[in-house]
Parts: C-alpha cells; sequence; structure tokens
C-alpha cells in the first residue's frame, strides 16, 4: 500500500484529487466507520457518476466479453475508467489506459 500513498501524493501536487461513489466504496473497506473514511477523504472532491460513464463502462464491457472475458456485469474498473474519460481526467494509472469515448460524449465533455 505505500505505493498509493506515494501515488496519491505525486498526483495531488499536480492538481485536484476526485472519487467517485465507486472508488468511495472501494476505499471503504479499509475503515471501521464512516467517519474515519470521511476524514481520509477530505481533501478529495467527490463527484457524481454521470449516465455517460455507465453507458461508456458497458461498451467497454461488452468488448472485453467479445474478446473472452468470463465477467457477466460491469466491472468497477470499467465505469472507474469510463467517468475519468467522460470528465477528461486521468484515472489511477494502474487501471490502464483510458476507454475511447463515443463521439457525442467527447462533444458534451469540451
Amino acid at each position: 500500500m505505500w505505493w498509493s500513498a506515494d501515488a496519491l501524493e505525486e498526483v495531488a501536487a499536480r492538481g485536484e484529487l476526485a472519487i467517485n461513489p465507486i472508488v468511495y466504496a472501494e476505499v471503504s473497506l479499509g475503515y471501521d466507520t464512516i467517519e474515519a473514511l470521511d476524514a481520509a477523504l477530505a481533501g478529495f472532491t467527490r463527484l457524481p457518476l454521470p449516465y455517460e460513464a455507465g453507458f461508456l463502462a458497458a461498451r467497454c464491457h461488452l468488448r472485453y466479453r467479445k474478446a473472452g472475458g468470463a465477467r457477466r456485469s460491469p466491472l468497477p474498473d470499467f465505469y472507474i475508467g469510463a467517468h475519468a474519460a467522460v470528465e477528461g481526467r486521468a484515472a489511477d494509472a494502474r487501471r490502464g489506459p483510458l476507454p475511447q469515448l463515443p463521439p457525442k460524449a467527447a462533444d458534451r465533455r469540451s
């Protein structure tokens, strides 16, 4: 987990840190109370998960299934990457490259 703290410090130095409800849920497993979790995430901007991200996550999941992936429902990583793509933000580097935006979603981002 030490690399995560280092990565957060590096990203924080470059700009705003943001999370969505999916990341919040993933991180919450490390805390016993919601108060402790909220205190730990005090410096993060909380973003809603846009519907466009759900659409993009589903398209990425479809490609994953066609390529032989076994999971039946979209994985959190698809939602997180799609959210970052729709918002024009950087995603967590360990999650890999961002999915490609459909043309209409890219137009709305500008």
